[in-house]
């Protein structure tokens, strides 16, 4: 919980930046999936397109291949 905290100690925590990244990654992940759109992750270094036939809409887990964070 954030609330009564500084933003000194929010980022200090980085716990709910954490969920945050990882809610909107999610987010993300499920929009490009439902429209059918090929969705740009970094992986390896570098920027890739993932398929949207690679996207399953209903799978809880986002971030692309690997693991990595999209965007």
């Amino acid at each position: 919980m954030v609330e009564g905290l500084s933003i000194n100690q929010i980022f200090e925590d980085g716990v709910a930046i954490d969920e945050a990244l990882r809610c909107a990654a999610r987010a993300a992940h499920h929009q490009y999936a439902r429209t059918g759109l090929s969705m740009p992750v970094w992986s390896h270094g570098r920027l890739e397109w993932v398929d949207p036939t690679d996207l399953d809409a209903g799978d809880a887990q986002a971030g692309g291949q690997n693991g990595s964070a999209p965007g």
